[in-house]
């Protein structure tokens, strides 16, 4: 244990009057035997221990001083502190009466200490949180723990304001609670920004969604007289015609597929579920419509399409219309992202309750820090790459949204870039 330099003196002192008085008890024994001279000796050794007490008892006074002067730093240091901090501060006793604010809680709520001090601080109550809000407040606190939320107040002139509030129970040497100490910071302003926000994103998805919808009307059109000169319904077409057919065929379905995504993006914004609608689907059949109505394209790039499913695949219940989606999704990033004379293979295999469907390119891959990225939204691995491969980066954010409300997982493998992808989701069977 460190001892103070004032108790290390004061113990010197002590143990030389001890040494002092042992020797007093000696010395005249043995050295002094006239009476005059012994009681001389005598009247010394007593101004000798009161020097010491003197010695000792001014050290000693000395050391509290500079201790009282310390503890009185300490506590104006302290003082300086709260009443300068930016956060408002508010001591209650355990009964709830206001004791102390600082001028933070004053500057915030318009009241001034003379108006508070005695008073409960429900005089700041704002009638937006919850009665069962102030029971778990209450609680907690009586309890001994700390409460921490987010809090509506209302200030003198009725405004309100939103704070960042924490309750701290304060004890005595016993343990016991005597006080509490609230602590709290204005947010009001991350709160009205948090709000502009949300209104923001809400006229974006309503404009949105709006602006797809007046897309899909006219393109539902190009697409259907693009659909009677293909089938030379109202004439033949030269070769150089068929190929302008075709060019405005792709985009359409290219621009449709965007409005889609457009859509599906909305409606995940907005923080609405995709409506499902189970019903027995054959897996094999709708591969087989999604396939064919992408071959044209795959054969254009000359991408050849293998399928490898066997022909008794069992029959699932899930949404078709859903799972069109899923796979129409994830065989237009492979198409976009193999080269040329490249290969695509969708598998499908059942395992136990669940079926695995495997869409493998030989594309340009993902390096294995990316493979998790790729499903966020509008995240591509590099724009400086992908861009040219068009679309908004939401294909694969969307799939794995389906996929899950469908009760399902998705996820991506790559042994590295420009060594291909293989994309895997799973289904319940039931």
């Amino acid at each position: 244990m460190k001892l103070s330099p004032a108790f290390r003196i004061s113990l010197f002192y002590v143990l030389f009057g001890v040494i002092w008085a042992l020797l007093s008890e000696i010395v005249p024994a043995i050295f002094i035997t006239n009476s005059a001279q012994r009681a001389m000796f005598e009247a010394y050794d007593q101004i000798v221990l009161v020097i010491i007490s003197i010695f000792v008892l001014y050290n000693l006074i000395h050391w509290e001083e500079k201790m009282r002067e310390k503890s009185e730093l300490e506590v104006t240091k302290l003082a300086r502190v709260v009443q300068q901090t930016a956060d408002h501060v508010l001591i209650a006793s355990k009964n709830g009466a206001i004791e102390y604010v600082n001028p933070a809680f004053e500057k915030l709520t318009g009241y001034s200490a003379r108006e508070v001090i005695g008073k409960n601080p429900r005089i700041l109550k704002s009638g937006q949180m919850s009665p069962s809000f102030y029971e778990n407040l209450w609680s907690t606190i009586l309890a001994g723990r700390v409460f921490k939320a987010e809090i509506t107040n209302k200030k003198k002139d009725g405004s309100l304001f939103y704070e960042e509030k924490s309750i701290t129970p304060i004890r005595d040497s016993q343990g016991n609670i005597t006080h509490f100490v609230s602590t709290g910071k204005d947010i009001s302003e991350r709160k009205q920004a948090e709000e502009e926000l949300k209104k923001a994103d809400q006229m974006k998805g309503e404009f949105m969604s709006m602006v797809s919808h007046e897309l899909r009307t006219p393109l539902t059109a190009i697409k259907g007289f693009v659909q009677l000169l293909d089938q030379e319904t109202y004439g033949n077409l030269s070769p150089v015609q068929k190929d302008f057919v075709a060019k405005i065929k792709t985009q359409s379905n290219h621009l449709d597929n965007l409005i889609i995504s457009i859509l599906d993006f909305t409606r995940l914004e907005s923080g609405q579920r995709f409506d499902i609608q189970k019903e027995p689907v054959s897996l094999v059949n709708e591969i087989d419509e999604v396939v064919e109505g992408m071959r044209p394209d795959f054969e254009k790039k000359e991408i050849k399409l293998n399928i490898d499913i066997p022909p008794d695949f069992p029959t699932i219940i899930s949404d078709e219309a859903k799972i069109e989606r899923i796979l129409t999704n994830l065989l237009g990033n492979a198409f976009k992202f193999t080269p040329r004379r490249g290969t695509v293979t969708i598998n499908a295999k059942v395992v136990g309750e669940k079926v695995f469907i495997v869409i493998s390119d030989t594309g340009i891959g993902v390096a294995k820090e990316n493979q998790e990225k790729i499903f966020e939204r509008f995240y591509q691995v590099d724009s400086t790459i992908t861009r040219g491969y068009g679309g908004i980066g939401m294909g694969l954010t969307i799939a794995k949204e389906i996929v899950e409300a469908l009760g399902g997982k998705i996820w991506a493998e790559s042994v590295g870039e420009g060594k291909g992808s293989s994309f895997i989701f799973t289904l319940p069977v039931k």
